[in-house]
């Protein structure tokens, strides 16, 4: 509208302030101006239809979708607008669930699950820029979990629908400066946070890294000698002292030198740590590690705390094939108590054999000593505790569906517990699930 009636303008202000010049033009001139003038009112109409159609596109009446390839395409990216001027909003998240078969040797059911590999969650994050070499951002990040499989036993109901798992991740506010690195403060990861879970062979979703406890965390062992269910579940007896140490702490990392970020951080209770990572690449080949140590100086009333050291490293080849190997270790100060160990290693192969995105496939082995802990634990537990070993052999596939930002996945687990004077059956566990972006 405003451009139609700029040009009217136009053309009615040469006519009003040039009438003195009408008189020596002839009448054929005249006539192509009257012509002109049509031909531009025209266009004028034209140019007001076509805005209106935009504007008003959402609210028109739309054809019927018969099939996918009707619908519209987006021209741009969505934008997510901010309560503040100054500060860029983004909103994100993900969906995944999968339907998992279980059996502990006993009992055995069909299951439908959140994969707390990589859960269920939603992201705000509003970054603002304070000078051309700092930025200063914020984030809230919440897991919206209904039957986390890390928890889900055999035989337990689902979650009814008042009491869905809503959990916090991050609340934190981060300045980060190119010169001087970042900052962070509040509830987050820690600086030892998935130092155990460098992994390249693109199976994050349903094997990060070293964390393969979660496929069926929930679930306990059945004691092949009493007959009964022991107090034991896969969560309990397998840890790889890296995954999801998230704290209300302070953290500071430092700038990426050569691939080398230095970091650490101290967290209520007086819980502290450090890690070095690096990340690089030689020729086509991609090559990662991180090392970390970490301290708590208290886990209950009477337990006196831990100290543990931990790390992993893998290599991508040009290939496809990856190698990923973690291990770690925690000291604990209690007396009687023997140190928690685990290591644990995969074999992978990536390829694109569908346009539609990559295929990623694995192999992995967990093994696991002295594990199992709690605040409550006394020197009687300590001793039962010590003699505990936990292995686990596992079998994955991940196909990427890049246009719909999703993968689809499934993967076959075994896990098995000893322990002097008891035996316990496998628990085996089959998955298959997806996991959408968004």
């Amino acid at each position: 509208m405003i451009f139609s009636r700029i040009i009217f303008l136009l053309v009615s202000c040469f006519f009003i302030l040039a009438p003195s010049t009408w008189g020596s033009t002839s009448q054929q001139e005249i006539a192509a101006l009257k012509e002109q003038l049509k031909f531009l009112m025209k266009r004028i109409e034209t140019l007001e239809k076509n805005q209106k159609i935009s504007q008003e596109g959402l609210a028109a009446p739309q054809k019927p979708v018969e099939k996918i390839s009707d619908l519209p395409k987006p021209t741009a990216p969505l934008q997510v607008v901010s309560g503040n001027n100054n500060v860029q909003l983004a909103l994100s998240g993900q969906v995944n669930r999968f339907i998992s078969y279980d059996n502990n040797g006993k009992n055995s059911q069909i299951s439908h699950k959140d994969n707390t590999f990589s859960s269920t969650r939603l992201n705000l994050t509003g970054k603002g820029n304070l000078n051309s070499d700092t930025t200063v951002s914020g984030v809230i990040e919440a897991e919206i979990r209904s039957d986390p499989s890390s928890t889900r036993d055999i035989g337990t109901a689902s979650d009814p629908s008042s009491t869905v798992f809503l959990r916090e991740r991050r609340l934190e506010a981060i300045i980060d400066n190119i010169k001087y690195g970042k900052l962070w403060l509040g509830q987050g990861p820690m600086a030892s946070d998935s130092t155990s879970e460098v992994d390249y062979s693109a199976t994050d979703v349903i094997t990060s890294g070293s964390e393969i406890y979660n496929q069926a965390g929930g679930i306990k062992f059945i004691n092949r000698r009493t007959k009964t269910k022991d107090a034991r579940s896969v969560a309990a007896v397998y840890d790889n002292y890296g995954e999801a140490f998230r704290q209300d702490r302070v953290r500071y990392d430092t700038p990426n030198f050569n691939g080398f970020v230095l970091g650490a951080s101290h967290a209520t209770r007086d819980i502290v740590d450090a890690s070095l990572k690096y990340a690089g690449e030689y020729g086509k080949t991609k090559f990662g590690a991180a090392i970390a140590w970490a301290k708590s100086p208290f886990t209950g009333v009477t337990r006196k705390g831990w100290e543990q050291y931990n790390g992993s490293a893998s290599i991508l080849f040009p290939v496809g094939i990856s190698l990923m190997g973690a291990g770690g270790q925690r000291k604990f100060k209690d007396v009687g108590r023997d140190p928690g160990k685990f290591w644990y290693g995969k074999l992978g192969y990536q390829f694109k054999y569908f346009e539609i995105g990559k295929t990623a496939l694995a192999i992995d082995y967990a093994w696991s000593k002295a594990i199992a802990d709690d605040s409550t634990f006394t020197l009687a537990n300590f001793r039962v505790i010590n003699t505990e070993r936990f292995n686990s052999y596992g079998l994955v596939a991940v196909q990427y569906l890049d246009p719909a930002a999703t993968e689809i996945y499934a993967a076959a687990r075994t896990h098995q517990l000893k322990r002097r004077g008891d035996w316990f059956h496998k628990i085996l566990s089959f998955v298959a699930g997806v996991r959408v972006k968004f």
